[in-house]
């Protein structure tokens, strides 16, 4: 197999050991020595993912990258950026809130857990300055994006609305703000091969599909 990296954050954080598989290296013999190992591979990758079954990992995501440039976005009067005294209505919106992702299928990594993992991410990226788009009515936060730069473009990393505001509109409006700022560089998103509601805005907002990502899981 393959090289496999100790995730530090994630096992500090799940109370178990858990490593990522990393592909561009020769195997350093530790299949064993772990909990649970992580594995992402693009769905076309055959001949990887075949090595993979017979070394019992199981498929817990697929992952689909949506990608676009100089699409059309639109300034809402609900949308603001996060500050500090709405931050605790942001985190608690993360609760249950991507139960599609493949860290809920997993049965070594407790509900609890996951949920804060959900929580840190976003609090973290608030700290270390990541915009945060928020969809408010009468100063209550009924859906977030999170936005991460990078060198070459620029990523919806979570977006969620709170369950009994769906059907709304409210994503959409999320996902045009955040085109409105970002319309010369690429923008890409990512969601899962089941959210096909998620699936079917992105292409009507004029998304397109760039490729998939299959996400394996090891548990010892």
């Amino acid at each position: 197999m393959y090289k496999i990296e100790k995730l530090e954050w994630d096992t500090n954080h799940f109370g178990i050991s858990i490593g990522n598989l990393n592909f561009d290296e020769e195997s350093n013999g530790e299949i064993n020595q772990y909990d649970t190992i992580f594995a992402k591979i693009e769905t076309t990758r055959f001949d990887i993912i075949e090595k993979l079954e017979n070394e019992k990992f199981h498929l817990k995501d697929i992952l689909v990258i949506f990608s676009g440039e100089n699409l059309d976005g639109e300034i809402d009067s609900n949308v603001e950026i996060l500050e500090k005294n709405k931050l605790q209505q942001v985190l608690k919106l993360c609760e249950n809130a991507f139960l599609e992702s493949h860290f809920y299928k997993n049965p070594k990594l407790k509900l609890k857990k996951v949920n804060a993992l959900y929580k840190r991410w976003v609090k973290n990226r608030f700290l270390f300055g990541e915009k945060i788009y928020i969809y408010l009515e009468k100063e209550k936060v009924l859906g977030f994006l999170l936005e991460k730069k990078l060198e070459k473009e620029t990523v919806i990393d979570l977006i969620a609305v709170k369950k009994e505001s769906r059907g709304k509109k409210i994503a959409e409006k999320l996902i045009k703000n955040f085109i409105s700022f970002n319309k010369q560089k690429k923008m890409t998103v990512g969601t899962q091969l089941t959210n096909q509601s998620a699936i079917r805005l992105y292409e009507r907002i004029g998304f397109k599909f760039e490729k998939s990502i299959n996400i394996y899981h090891r548990n010892k």
